[in-house]
């Protein structure tokens, strides 16, 4: 499941349409290196139920984005949306939910997020 937004998407797009790349959803059970200096890896595609041995220049390996709120909870009572990120976080309450605890997020958009909700924070404190 890849969720690729605004501008990624059309990058997402035009690499899925590279006959020179390959998308696997599923497990990497090895990678080795080949006496040519190949990486060599060995997939299985939870998809399909195949698994594969395919020579490559690179591999990017991706992990899904998933909160660990239920493990680690937040230490007062917020909701949560069906996800498990914080949703409606009352900035009343001087609670800021900020990146990834909010949706999943790629580091920039993350460290945006992050810098207005410490702004938010330190005009709720001038503000007293």
């Amino acid at each position: 499941d890849i969720r690729a937004t605004d501008r990624l998407e059309d990058f997402f797009r035009k690499v899925k349409e590279d006959e020179n790349v390959v998308f696997f959803k599923g497990k990497v059970a090895k990678i080795e290196e080949d006496a040519e200096k190949n990486l060599v890896l060995r997939v299985e595609d939870t998809t399909a139920g195949s698994l594969h041995e395919i020579k490559v220049d690179m591999a990017v390996l991706a992990t899904g984005m998933q909160p660990n709120t239920s493990e680690v909870p937040v230490p007062t009572s917020v909701p949560y949306d069906d996800y498990g990120f914080l949703a409606g976080v009352d900035a009343r309450a001087g609670l800021y939910a900020a990146g990834c605890t909010r949706t999943p997020a790629g580091v920039s958009e993350s460290v945006q997020d992050g810098t207005a909700a410490a702004l938010k924070a330190i005009k709720s404190i001038a503000r007293r």
